[in-house]
């Protein structure tokens, strides 16, 4: 063996290659990469080759910085999770009142479609993919985040029951998040993004309609 060699290139456990800030950058790429390709061909079709392939550098060298092809689907969770928290958090420090407070948290969700659609499109269908800790503790953060926009929407919206105030949660996010299937080169234009604000605003902010009572049948 020999030592002159080793010594000028130390061994790095899987993972461990991030340590500068060119690993750093590196790092950002493949998972940039990684991302695209999963939200286009699926975690399933998508092979550490290929990804490789797309970041310029082998197969084998993304194991200096992910593990393993499920830990760049974590960190990708993580990453979009994190700034959905941030952004929610951000809100409930800020003195707004209800109304404010709930047109923050669509900005919120509106910069995430808009800016990382396909994180958006992976974390809606590749959760099965996840290893059963990170998958548990991804599902505990949604919940939060869920609890976070229901408790706003009832502060805004007194009333909607219940099951309105879900319906129109999912609604909601279901629209917005809807804008990362726009096949496109160019993001959405800031005219895009404010109709889809305004439209958003709107459905959280449509009144109840009230049931209508049942009319007796002729004998």
């Amino acid at each position: 063996m020999q030592r002159g060699v080793k010594s000028e290139l130390p061994e790095l456990g899987p993972g461990k290659g991030a340590q500068t800030s060119r690993g750093l950058r590196r790092r950002g790429l493949i998972l940039k990469v990684a991302a695209a390709l999963f939200a286009e061909r699926g975690f399933d079709s998508v092979s550490i080759n290929d990804i490789g392939t797309a970041a310029g550098i082998t197969g084998p060298a993304i194991y200096r910085y992910f593990a393993s092809k499920e830990e760049l689907l974590v960190s990708i969770y993580d990453q979009l999770y994190r700034r959905s928290a941030e952004g929610a958090e951000a809100m409930l420090t800020e003195d707004l009142d209800d109304r404010a407070a709930m047109e923050r948290l669509i900005d919120v969700q509106i910069a995430a479609a808009v800016e990382e659609p396909e994180k958006v499109r992976i974390v809606d269908r590749e959760e099965r993919h996840l290893p059963l800790k990170e998958a548990e503790q991804f599902r505990i953060q949604r919940r939060r985040l869920l609890g976070i926009w229901t408790d706003q929407l009832r502060r805004a919206r007194p009333d909607l029951s219940r099951e309105e105030v879900d319906a129109t949660l999912h609604a909601v996010l279901a629209m917005i998040n809807s804008i990362t299937l726009r096949r496109a080169d160019e993001p959405p234009s800031a005219a895009v993004r404010a109709h889809l604000r305004r439209m958003a605003i709107t459905l959280v902010s449509m009144p109840a309609v009230a049931s209508t009572p049942r009319q007796a049948r002729p004998a």
